[in-house]
């Protein structure tokens, strides 16, 4: 299988959409800030993923060009955060769920989420 490759418009496009900072207002806005997720903390994880996905995406230039993108992204967000089977679940949810919670430094004592 051959990788796919990244063109220098879509890095163009991309530094462009985390300049501004378009994918994590979407991101934020979807999440109502973090409320409506199980793991906030993973969020920026989430915003990294979909960079890497939007810079190898051959789909970009013409959703750009279109005025499209922010539709896809929200999209691309909606899907990653509902599906059990997207690459954000099986990276960060289900390696959060299987892993036990760090120790509070302080006391010792392991935090409790609420």
């Amino acid at each position: 299988m051959k990788p796919k490759t990244v063109t220098d418009e879509n890095r163009v496009i991309v530094n462009t959409i985390a300049t501004s900072r378009t994918l994590h207002d979407i991101i934020s806005k979807v999440t109502d800030n973090g409320k409506n997720v199980l793991d906030p903390s993973t969020l920026d994880d989430l915003e990294q993923d979909l960079y890497i996905s939007l810079l190898h995406d051959p789909k970009l230039p013409r959703l750009w060009e279109k005025q499209e993108i922010n539709y896809y992204m929200a999209r691309m967000v909606l899907n990653n955060l509902i599906s059990t089977l997207s690459p954000y679940a099986r990276t960060y949810l289900k390696f959060r769920s299987l892993s036990d919670p760090i120790p509070d430094e302080s006391t010792g004592l392991e935090e409790i989420d609420s």
